[in-house]
C-alpha cells in the first residue's frame, strides 16, 4: 500500500508541482503615466472678454529623493567626455543612415498593391497607416498620428535597426564644436532652409526613442538619449563660425521636444529625481551674438567687400549683380522654389526677383547715393546693379542694427527714439520696398527671438520646481509645500524669467496649481492673455 502511495505521489502529484505554470499573483509593474494634457481655449466672441487660461498642463508625480552620487544621471555632456572634434560630420552620417533605413523599410510598402490603390484614391491617412506599420517613426508625417496604434514588437524592432544612427548622434554629442562652414559657404544662407531642418527629424527620432525607453522602464537609457538630443539642439543653436536666427530657433525647438520627454520621465512612479542634473544644465543663448553673426552670413558667396559701399565705383558690375542674385535666391527658396531652381542663380524665378529689385529700388537707391554726397553725373555713370546694391545692403544692415539695439531692451518694451518712420523699417507703412517686405517675412521680430530664449529658461524652471516638490514630499512624509518659499532644502525658481513676476502658486489637497505667462506679445491687437496653468498631482 505504501508503495502505491509513493508511486502516486511521484508520478501524479510531484510533476504538477514541478512543471505546472505559476499562477500566483505577482506585483504589477507601475502603469505608465501620461505626463501632460493640454487644452487650448478658443478666442472669445466678445473681444473685450479676456482669456485667463490659454493652455493647461497636468503632471502626476511621486515623492523621490536624490540619487547617490548626486550626478549619477546627467542631462548635459560632462566636459571630460568631450573631444575637440567637429560634430557636423557625425550628424551628417546619422542623417544619411536614418534615410537609408527609412527608405529600405518603406520601399516594400510603396511597391505593394494595397498602397498603390490607396495612393490612387488620395487617401493619405490610410497610406500613412501602411507606412507606419512598416516604419513606426513615419507617424510624424501624419495629421492623425496619435490615432495610429503602436505595436510594441514593431517599435522594438525599428529602434534596434536604428542603433547605428544613435551611435553617430552620440559621437556627435561628445564633440565640442559644430562647424558646418564648408556646407554653408557653398550655398550661403539658403543652406539653413534645408540642412538645419533635417536636424529636426533626427530630434524627433531621439524623442520617440526616449519615449519608448520610458514606457518600457529603461530610465537610464532614456536619460542618455535625452542628453544626446539636448547636445544636438545646443550644437545647432551655437554653431560656428556662423550662427543665425533659424539655427537658434530650430535648436530651441529641438531642445523643446527633449524637455517634453523629461516631463514624461519625471512623472513616472520610480523615476530618479533629476534636480541635481538640472542645476548643471545651462542652455546658453545670446540673442545679440546671433544677430551679429547672421549679419555677416548674408554675403558669403558674393566676394563683396562692405568697405566699397562708401565708394561704389570701385565695385565691379559682376560682383554687384552677384549680390542681388544671392539675396534673390534666398527669397526664391523661401517662396517654395522647386528643386530645379534650388541653388541655381540662373533660374527664372531668381531672374524675376532681381528685375523687381532693380525696378522698385532704383529711385530710392539713386536718392540714397545723392544723400551720400555723390553727384548726379557720377551716379549716371554707374550701372544699374552698382546703384541698387549699396541701398539694399544699407537697408539690410540697418535692420540688423535695429534688432541688436532692441535686443538690449526690456522684453515687450518699445522706445520712441527707435520707433520713428526714419529708423524703423519694420513698422514703416508709408513705403514698403521689396527688401523691407522680404525682411519682414523671413526674419523674426526681436521680441519673438527673446521670448523663445526666455521660454526655454522658463521650461527648465518648471522642471526644477517639480523635482524640488518631489524631493520635499519624499523627506516630509508625502506632504506638499504650502508655497515655493516653504521649500528650503534646495533653491527653487520663484520669478518667471519671461515676465519678471512671481509664479502664482496654489495648494489644494494633493494638487498644486502654478499659473504663469507663456508668451509676451507687445504688438498683439487682440486682448488674449496668453497664460498657462500647470497642475501637479501627488500620488
Amino acid at each position: 500500500m505504501k508503495i502505491f502511495r509513493l508511486l502516486f505521489i511521484v508520478t501524479i502529484i510531484l510533476p504538477q508541482f514541478l512543471f505546472a505554470q505559476d499562477n500566483t499573483p505577482k506585483p504589477k509593474k507601475s502603469a505608465i503615466r501620461s505626463y501632460r494634457e493640454m487644452i487650448t481655449q478658443p478666442p472669445p466672441k466678445d473681444e473685450s472678454q479676456k482669456i485667463i487660461l490659454h493652455q493647461y498642463y497636468k503632471i502626476t508625480i511621486s515623492p523621490q529623493k536624490f540619487t547617490v552620487p548626486l550626478l549619477k544621471h546627467r542631462i548635459n555632456v560632462f566636459p571630460l567626455e568631450t573631444k575637440y572634434d567637429n560634430a557636423y560630420p557625425f550628424y551628417v552620417e546619422a542623417k544619411l543612415k536614418f534615410n537609408e533605413i527609412k527608405f529600405n523599410q518603406l520601399q516594400t510598402v510603396w511597391k505593394s498593391d494595397p498602397y498603390r490603390l490607396l495612393d490612387s484614391t488620395k487617401d493619405a491617412d490610410k497610406c500613412t497607416q501602411l507606412e507606419f506599420n512598416r516604419f513606426p517613426l513615419y507617424s510624424h508625417y501624419s495629421s492623425k498620428q496619435n490615432l495610429i496604434p503602436v505595436d510594441g514588437v514593431d517599435e522594438e524592432r525599428i529602434y534596434h535597426k536604428l542603433d547605428d544612427v544613435y551611435k553617430f548622434l552620440e559621437k556627435g554629442s561628445k564633440s565640442r564644436l559644430y562647424n558646418w562652414s564648408e556646407s554653408a559657404e557653398l550655398k550661403g544662407i539658403a543652406t539653413l532652409l534645408s540642412f538645419v531642418q533635417e536636424m529636426r527629424e533626427l530630434a524627433r527620432y531621439l524623442s520617440d526613442k526616449a519615449d519608448w525607453e520610458i514606457r518600457n522602464g529603461k530610465f537610464d537609457d532614456a536619460i542618455k538619449t535625452i542628453k544626446t538630443g539636448l547636445a544636438l539642439g545646443n550644437h545647432v543653436k551655437n554653431s560656428i563660425p556662423y550662427n543665425t536666427f533659424v539655427e537658434m530657433l530650430v535648436g530651441i525647438a529641438i531642445n523643446g521636444v527633449m524637455y517634453k520627454q523629461l516631463f514624461h520621465l519625471i512623472s513616472q512612479p520610480d523615476a530618479p529625481n533629476l534636480y541635481p542634473a538640472l542645476t548643471q544644465y545651462q542652455p546658453n543663448t545670446n540673442v545679440i551674438s546671433v544677430i551679429n553673426s547672421e549679419r555677416s552670413f548674408w554675403l558669403l558667396n558674393s566676394n563683396f567687400n562692405p568697405e566699397i559701399l562708401d565708394n561704389i565705383d570701385k565695385a565691379s558690375n559682376e560682383v554687384c549683380k552677384n549680390v542681388l542674385e544671392e539675396i534673390a535666391l534666398v527669397l526664391a527658396y523661401n517662396t517654395n522654389g522647386t528643386s530645379d531652381d534650388l541653388y541655381d542663380k540662373k533660374a527664372p524665378k531668381v531672374s524675376q526677383i532681381v528685375s523687381v529689385f532693380c525696378v522698385l529700388l532704383y529711385q530710392p537707391a539713386k536718392q540714397h547715393l545723392r544723400d551720400s554726397g555723390l553727384s548726379d553725373e557720377k551716379i549716371e555713370s554707374l550701372s544699374l546693379y552698382q546703384i541698387v546694391v549699396p541701398y539694399l545692403i544699407k537697408r539690410v544692415q540697418h535692420f540688423y542694427d535695429l534688432m541688436c539695439i532692441e535686443a538690449t531692451f526690456e522684453l515687450g518694451k518699445s522706445y520712441s527714439a527707435f520707433r520713428s518712420n526714419e529708423t524703423d523699417i519694420v513698422d514703416t507703412l508709408d513705403y514698403i520696398n521689396p527688401v523691407d517686405l522680404f525682411l519682414r517675412l523671413v526674419l523674426p521680430p526681436t521680441y519673438a527671438a527673446q521670448c523663445a530664449v526666455l521660454r526655454e529658461s522658463q521650461t527648465i524652471d518648471r522642471l526644477k520646481i517639480i523635482e524640488a516638490i518631489r524631493y520635499y514630499a519624499a523627506v516630509n512624509n508625502g506632504k506638499l509645500p504650502e508655497s515655493l518659499d516653504a521649500i528650503t532644502e534646495v533653491p527653487v525658481p520663484k520669478i518667471c524669467p519671461l515676465t519678471g513676476r512671481h509664479y502664482n502658486y496654489k495648494l489644494e489637497g494633493k494638487t498644486i496649481t502654478i499659473d504663469y505667462n507663456i508668451m509676451n506679445h507687445p504688438k498683439s491687437s487682440t486682448s488674449i492673455d496668453n497664460n498657462a496653468r500647470m497642475q501637479i498631482v501627488l500620488e
